[in-house]
C-alpha cells in the first residue's frame, strides 16, 4: 500500500495541466515546482508504521529442543503464535532442523495461519551464501542461482520473498558474485521486479559499504541491527543510508536477550511493565524518527524470547507483551505527528 501523503492526486495533476492550457502556469515553471523524485523506491511503504520479527526455528515446537542448545527444556512455542499486528516475520533457521517437521508445518499450517492475519512471511539466507557460493562471475550464473535460491526458499513454502544478513564484507571475486546475485534476485523480487514479493537486506553495518552501495536499487527494506545501540548516533548511521533509500524503507531494530548469550544488549529485558519499557531502548527505538522523515518501523530478533532476561536460560511461553507494546507505541506516535 502506498502512503497516500507521498502520492500527488490525479485531480491535482489535471489541474495543473489545465492551468498550463490556459497560460496560467507554463511548462517551464510547472517543472520548477515539480517535487524533487524520492530517493529510492516508496513501492512498499505505506501508512502505518511496519513491526518485523525474526522467529528462531531451533525454538519451534515441531523441532527438538537439542537442535541449537544443550538446555533440557523442550521447546513449546510454534511460529502461528506470533501476534497480529507483526507485519512481516522472518524464518531465521540457524539450528539443525532439516529433518523435523518444522518445515511441512511451515508450509501446510503456519504460512496460511500468518497470512490470513495479515503476517507476511519470508526467509533469512545470509551475504556469505551469496559470496562463496559455486557459480561463475557472469550473468547468466546469476540468474541461475537467483532462481535456485526462489525454488529452494520461496516458493516450497509459499513466502513472500527473502530477507539477506550482511554482518560480513565480501571482498574481489566473493564482492562481486554477491553483487551479481543480489541484481539476479532483484528481478524476481523487491521493487524493481514488478511483483509483491519482499527483498530486504540486514545489517549492522553502515548503508557506505560497496556492497549496498551496488545493490540498494534492488531492496523494498532495510534493517538495521542496532542491538545495544545508543539512540544519539542513530542520525550519523541513517545519513549512510539516506542518499540511496526512502526513510520509509530503514527500519531499526532491537534484540530480546537469547539463552545462553554471552552479549547482554540491554534493549528490551526481563517480565514487562509500562515502567520497564518507557526507560527500555525498545521504546526510544519506537520513537525515533530521521531528520526530514518517518522512518518505516521498528523490527525485533527473537520474538520468542520476549520477556526474558539476560541469562535467564529457561525455554517458556511467551505473551509477546513488549512487542505488542512496541507496535502500540509506534502507531500512536505516527497518529500524532499527522502519518
Amino acid at each position: 500500500m502506498f502512503n497516500k501523503h507521498r502520492l500527488i492526486s490525479s485531480a491535482a495533476i489535471l489541474a495543473i495541466s489545465a492551468l498550463a492550457g490556459v497560460g496560467l502556469m507554463t511548462p517551464a515553471s510547472a517543472a520548477e515546482k515539480a517535487p524533487a523524485a524520492p530517493v529510492g523506491s516508496v513501492a512498499n511503504c505505506q501508512g502505518e508504521p511496519l513491526m518485523m520479527a525474526y522467529y528462531r526455528t531451533w525454538r519451534d515446537v515441531t523441532v527438538p529442543e537439542s537442535a541449537n542448545s544443550n538446555l533440557p527444556d523442550k521447546n513449546v512455542m510454534s511460529m502461528d503464535q506470533i501476534p497480529k499486528g507483526v507485519d512481516v516475520a522472518m524464518v531465521f533457521d540457524a539450528g539443525a532442523t532439516q529433518d523435523t517437521a518444522y518445515w511441512d508445518t511451515l508450509r501446510e499450517s503456519y504460512v496460511p495461519k500468518l497470512h490470513k492475519q495479515g503476517t507476511r512471511v519470508v526467509y533469512t539466507l545470509w551475504i556469505d551464501q551469496f559470496a562463496k557460493a559455486d557459480v561463475a562471475l557472469n550473468d547468466e550464473a546469476y540468474a541461475q542461482y537467483a532462481q535456485w535460491v526462489m525454488d529452494t526458499y520461496v516458493t516450497p513454502y509459499g513466502l513472500d520473498g527473502i530477507d539477506v544478513d550482511v554482518e560480513s564484507y565480501p571482498k574481489g571475486d566473493g564482492l562481486t558474485r554477491a553483487i551479481g546475485i543480489f541484481n539476479a534476485l532483484g528481478k524476481l523480487i523487491g521493487p524493481r521486479s514488478g511483483t509483491d514479493k519482499l527483498f530486504i537486506f540486514d545489517t549492522n553495518q553502515t548503508g557506505s559499504t560497496p556492497l549496498f552501495t551496488a545493490v540498494s536499487h534492488n531492496i523494498s527494506y532495510v534493517l538495521l541491527q542496532a542491538y545495544g545501540r545508543n539512540i544519539a548516533g542513530m542520525q550519523n548511521t541513517w545519513n549512510t543510508f539516506s542518499d540511496k533509500i526512502n526513510s520509509c524503507q530503514f527500519l531499526i531494530g532491537f534484540s530480546f536477550p537469547e539463552e545462553q548469550d554471552r552479549t547482554n544488549w540491554n534493549d528490551a529485558a526481563g517480565p514487562f511493565s509500562k515502567e520497564s519499557f518507557s526507560t527500555s531502548r525498545a521504546n526510544d527505538y519506537a520513537l525515533w524518527q530521521p531528520e526530514g522523515g518517518q522512518k518505516g518501523g521498528s523490527f525485533v530478533y527473537a520474538i520468542d524470547r520476549d520477556g526474558k532476561a539476560w541469562n535467564e536460560n529457561t525455554i517458556s511461553p511467551t505473551k509477546f507483551k513488549w512487542t505488542k507494546e512496541v507496535i502500540k507505541t509506534q502507531d500512536k506516535d505516527a497518529h500524532k505527528n499527522g502519518n
